[in-house]
């Protein structure tokens, strides 16, 4: 018997971490994990600054300052777009910038084809899921912006696997069980009275 107790808890352990991990894939990497599965999308396509054309820069060495209203434009990108992610290394936190673009239906960059990319660390990203002609992307408004690179990554698509959220949910699971099990029914001497009638008096 204590056997057959051990092996019905070792599999309840491994089930729990299976349903945990199954959770990690299916709910919080949905969205990549749908991505990766489609073969007509193309994924992770990356640019950088040696793409892209700028308007509103100063090269300055191997850095460019932004003057006012700079942009940054991505010719020729011709694909469906779920997401674009950006990253940047700059004398200045990004988190947030303006993303232009151009399709059949959005003939010029104008507020008709515009998302807000948000983020934090020098990494901002916004969907778009549409197709996409031409990008443009406008970092910031104003001037002084020392931006020494950039990476553009258009329909980036991995899996993240979080392990602290894997054990978060292997350890609510767990907790729950031991709370219900510290709950006792109330004992309402039942049996007892069943047992002695001279109690009902």
């Amino acid at each position: 018997m204590r056997i057959h107790s051990i092996k019905n808890r070792i599999f309840k352990i491994f089930s729990v971490i299976a349903i945990a991990v199954l959770l990690e894939f299916l709910v919080f990497n949905f969205s990549n994990v749908f991505m990766l599965l489609d073969p007509n999308l193309e994924k992770n396509v990356s640019y950088t600054l040696d793409n892209m054309d700028t308007i509103n820069w100063e090269k300055n060495d191997e850095t460019l300052v932004s003057g006012l209203d700079p942009m940054l434009i991505l010719s020729g990108i011709n694909q469906e777009v779920r997401s674009v992610e950006i990253s940047v290394d700059a004398d200045q936190s990004i988190k947030s910038s303006t993303i232009f673009y151009i399709n059949n239906q959005v003939k010029y960059f104008s507020e008709q084809g515009m998302v807000i990319a948000k983020g934090e660390q020098g990494k901002v990203s916004a969907p778009i899921n549409k197709y996409v002609k031409d990008l443009r992307i406008d970092l910031v408004e104003n001037a002084g912006l020392v931006l020494y690179k950039i990476t553009v990554i258009i329909n980036p698509a991995k899996i993240q696997i979080s392990f602290y959220r894997i054990i978060t949910i292997i350890l609510i699971y767990f907790a729950t069980i031991g709370l219900f099990k510290l709950q006792k029914s109330p004992d309402y001497q039942i049996d007892h009275i069943k047992d002695n009638p001279s109690r009902r008096e």
